[in-house]
């Protein structure tokens, strides 16, 4: 990976992180580790409905402030 693209990739991440609440980070970062809505709704000791909307309130969140407009590159 280039040296600007990682400094792109840090300084988005580092915007996701001030962007997303608490409850909704801990969800997506279980998710995006590759567990199931089921296994995060047990270590957290939530519902699987809950589940669903920290992943949905996390999406439009990060939706309204333009992530997700822009093309993936790979």
């Amino acid at each position: 990976m280039h040296p600007l693209d990682r400094l792109v990739a840090l300084e988005s991440y580092q915007e996701i992180l001030a962007i997303l609440r608490p409850p909704e980070l801990a969800v997506v970062a279980l998710r995006l580790d590759g567990l199931l809505y089921t296994e995060i709704a047990l270590l957290l000791g939530i519902t699987e409905r809950a589940v669903y909307y920290r992943l949905q309130g996390a999406r439009d969140r990060l939706r309204a402030q333009g992530f997700g407009d822009k093309p993936c590159r790979g």
